[in-house]
């Protein structure tokens, strides 16, 4: 079961009414967004749904929210929950419609109202950086979960996008490690279809590629719960997951969907670890790897895009490994 199911299982009506509210935004479309004057944003121009999913921050409780990529002159990013959540139909109706003209004002009702966030950030990244130890091919990242391919022959994950060619060479610095036995990723799905970003390097050999790494099972990330990544350049930051969406835009193409992801509320990766595994905790499992994000600056503290274990796992006949 991924995150997403695990989370739709636990609360159906929010989920009931994210999917009702997911069929007007899709994402990747491209959203009307100026005179959003009672929000006191500077000439904001354009930006698109990245997805809807369910949230939960500050002291509201868990529900859906319509996640915004907007684009603004102000080297201050909006932070994840810097919008919402309403508590006046009218107020949702007339925010929903200055950024897109797929809701009509019957849309929402009292009893919905309350339960709805617009939450505005940067759109993701990919965290791929050329000149790093792990690669694959052409692209860099960072190598991710040993797994066993067909319960026979060896081999690690990484990020989709690392290691996009299928039959592509594997390093780990000067050294061939193995092979790009398969992979998925947004340019090669078709357009607004969700996609997982997964690639499965297939080793000449049991290669260590993480010496230092001790093994750590599957897992299934919840709301609210820590997680902490282990990546090539950034290693062992921990934040909060705070938001579940089963689809979220994809910074690799503006038509492309990543499928069951989860947020965190602050980045625990930069460029570099795309393929990171990202473990829970306390329990110390594996739920997912990074695939995408907005490293922090100075002035905002980014947030880490993880895509669900179970979700990447099953597009192979694979299973995690010591």
């Amino acid at each position: 079961m991924t995150s997403f199911e695990l989370l739709a299982k636990k609360h159906p009506d929010q989920a009931a009414l994210m999917e009702m509210i997911r069929d007007a935004f899709p994402p990747g479309q491209f959203l009307l967004s100026k005179n959003l004057q009672h929000w006191d944003w500077e000439k904001v121009t354009t930006g698109r749904c990245l997805g809807v999913g369910l949230v939960r921050f500050d002291e509201h409780p868990l529900h859906p929210a319509v996640v915004v990529s907007l684009q603004t002159d102000k080297k201050h990013k909006l932070p994840l929950g810097s919008i919402g959540p309403f508590h006046d139909t009218d107020d949702v109706s007339r925010a929903l419609r200055e950024v897109s003209f797929t809701v009509a004002d019957d849309y929402f009702n009292k009893d919905t109202a309350n339960k709805i966030s617009i939450i505005g950030m940067p759109s993701p990244r990919l965290l791929s950086l050329p000149g790093l130890e792990a690669r694959c091919g052409a692209t860099p990242g960072t190598y991710g979960a040993r797994i066993l391919i067909n319960d026979s022959r060896h081999g690690i994950l990484t990020a989709g996008h690392v290691a996009p060619n299928e039959g592509a060479p594997a390093y780990e610095g000067p050294r061939l490690i193995g092979t790009v036995s398969a992979t998925r990723h947004s340019k090669i799905t078709a357009p607004g279809t969700p996609t997982a970003d997964i690639a499965i390097i297939e080793l000449l050999q049991q290669v260590n590629t993480h010496p230092k790494e001790q093994f750590f099972p599957e897992g299934t990330g919840e709301d609210g719960d820590l997680v902490k990544s282990y990546g090539a350049v950034t290693t062992g930051r921990t934040s909060k997951i705070e938001m579940i969406l089963p689809a979220f835009g994809d910074p690799q193409e503006e038509t492309g969907v990543l499928g069951n992801v989860m947020l965190t509320t602050e980045a625990i990766s930069t460029f570099g670890d795309s393929g990171a595994i990202a473990v829970q905790e306390p329990q110390a499992r594996i739920i997912g790897h990074v695939v995408a994000g907005v490293p922090a600056t100075s002035d905002y503290e980014g947030y880490s895009v993880i895509q669900d274990l179970r979700y990447q796992l099953n597009q192979f006949s694979a299973r995690l490994t010591e």
